[in-house]
């Protein structure tokens, strides 16, 4: 199942779309509000455009519970925050 997402904000970006610059480091967070309850959450995926594809960026730590405050389990109706550096590596063209 999807969760929709609420607010997304990436660093250091001002402007829409943002653009990262290869060999630096970004990191994002995604705010979202759970429609309902879950215990077991999967993993995350996060896609940049590169030259008009979606392309996807490989996280160390993808599963969500990881990275998310507060804690799991997802009760309805709460707001989650997920955070995440990561480094935009050299061979995205």
């Amino acid at each position: 199942s999807t969760i929709p997402v609420g607010i997304v904000s990436v660093e250091p970006c001002t402007t829409v779309p943002c653009e990262l610059r290869r060999g630096t480091r970004t990191s994002f967070r995604i705010q979202f509000q759970p429609d309902e309850t879950m215990g077991s959450v999967g993993q995350v995926e996060v896609y940049g455009v590169v030259g008009g594809v979606a392309v996807p960026f490989t996280l160390d730590t993808p599963k969500m519970c990881g990275n998310v405050q507060p804690h799991c389990p997802f009760r309805a109706g709460a707001w989650y925050s997920y955070k995440k550096s990561i480094l935009i590596a050299s061979t995205h063209s």
